[in-house]
């Protein structure tokens, strides 16, 4: 189960089971109606590293080029969407498309039921002066905890 406004990780896996190495593969992934595409990036400040999360609510589809895969070998990699507020009581629903030269192969579908989420948020001044100038950085701490009803 997955909550309203959380990220659902999509993990893609292409294993060459032919009989000779195969190039110039792509995999197409879906970005689910009732979720954003997420591209989650490191960023440092100062000593400290923080993960940042860039939505684009435009992106559709995730396009993946295999340049290379040799016979058994196998290929992964990953991406992410974020779950609507909308969607408690929905289902996300993916599949992926493989292509290899003329031939097009479609993923088993994979659904995610969404359930209602409630989060409580506080945002704190790592440095509180009191005084904002022109000019400066300032740094805060945003505090998230889930409020949401536990299951029995």
């Amino acid at each position: 189960m997955q909550k309203e406004a959380g990220y659902i990780r999509y993990d893609v896996t292409v294993t060459n089971i032919g009989t000779e190495d195969a190039s110039n593969i792509k995999v197409i992934g879906q970005v689910p109606e009732g979720t954003k595409y997420v591209e989650v990036s490191k960023v440092e400040y100062g000593s400290s590293n923080y993960n940042a999360v860039l939505e684009n609510a435009d992106r559709k589809q995730v396009e993946i080029e295999i340049p290379s895969l040799k016979q058994g070998a196998t290929f992964t990699e990953s991406y992410q969407v974020k779950v609507d507020e909308n969607m408690a009581g929905k289902e996300v629903v993916n599949s992926i498309t493989t292509q290899y030269g003329e031939v097009s192969k479609k993923s088993n579908e994979v659904s995610n039921k969404i359930e209602s989420s409630k989060l409580a948020m506080t945002l704190s001044p790592v440095d509180d002066t009191g005084i904002i100038k022109t000019g400066y950085e300032y740094r805060y701490i945003i505090g998230i905890k889930n409020i949401s009803k536990k299951k029995n």
